[in-house]
């Protein structure tokens, strides 16, 4: 039975796209990808060995959007199969421009709605690899570079409402450099994009008695990056494995296993 892709909208705690793979086959490096707006890139945490079926979660999805995932198995870096399905994500405030949500990169659960303030986005330039060369001979010099699509220079102004909102924005921004922005396209920016900050400014609260009126507003400069990646190291041999797996073999047994095989091919891999 040949691979199978199934995203499936949800929106609680936050909005997202749940992936589910079935049929994958067994040990098989498996990778999901997405791709809108004319780029693709690998959904995160989204490639893992397959046993035959499994379910990740799509935290930086693009509001209202038609998306396309799509899923490659490969075997000793051979694709084996592939698979493709798109989905229409749900706009969580399809009558409410104003509306989005910021988070941590690599902290799904750290998601917050936020409210863009008019003419949130209120300046940003394009930048990209670029030389001009003047030639002998030629009237004008000749002009080589990357097309403009690096967003640079990005001024951004938000507010948070109620006691607990404010409080986790101000968390997101003083742990990470990094943040996630998932907005709409009318104020201007891509639905999801990463963003190094650099200076935010907290302007004064409005102090309203009822915590869960109070109003606070942010603007600050960014510009679009490369998500993160989690720095984590999972071990896939233990002692305690490779003993098992070579329990009452002699010296002669284990090398009769893989002739030819040199010290760093059983570094590299102990199994038999």
């Amino acid at each position: 039975m040949d691979i199978s892709l199934n995203p499936l909208y949800d929106k609680d705690p936050c909005p997202r796209v749940e992936i589910e793979i079935q049929n994958a086959p067994s040990g098989a490096l498996v990778t999901v990808y997405r791709l809108f707006g004319g780029s693709e890139m690998v959904v995160q945490n989204m490639r893992a060995r397959a046993q035959s079926a499994f379910i990740g979660s799509d935290y930086a999805a693009p509001f209202g959007v038609d998306v396309e995932y799509r899923a490659e198995a490969t075997v000793d870096g051979a694709l084996v199969e592939a698979v493709a399905e798109s989905t229409l994500i749900p706009d969580p405030h399809a009558q409410d421009y104003e509306r989005g949500w910021l988070q941590l990169p690599l902290a799904p659960a750290s998601a917050i709605e936020v409210y863009w303030a008019p003419g949130a986005l209120q300046a940003f330039r394009y930048s990209g690899a670029e030389a001009v060369e003047a030639s002998i001979g030629a009237g004008l010099p000749f002009g080589f570079g990357a097309p403009l699509s690096r967003m640079q220079d990005i001024s951004l102004v938000w507010h948070a409402l109620g006691v607990d909102a404010i409080t986790a924005v101000e968390k997101i921004l003083t742990t990470s450099r990094v943040v996630l922005v998932r907005t709409r396209d009318p104020i201007g920016t891509p639905a999801a994009m990463y963003v190094s900050l650099s200076d935010v400014t907290v302007r004064a609260d409005d102090m309203d008695r009822d915590s869960e009126k109070r109003l606070r507003t942010w603007a600050g400069g960014c510009e679009v990056v490369r998500p993160p990646a989690a720095s984590i190291a999972v071990p896939v041999f233990t002692y305690g494995s490779v003993n098992a797996d070579y329990a009452g073999m002699t010296y002669g047994d284990v090398m009769a296993l893989r002739p030819g095989a040199t010290y760093l091919d059983w570094v590299r891999d102990p199994r038999p």
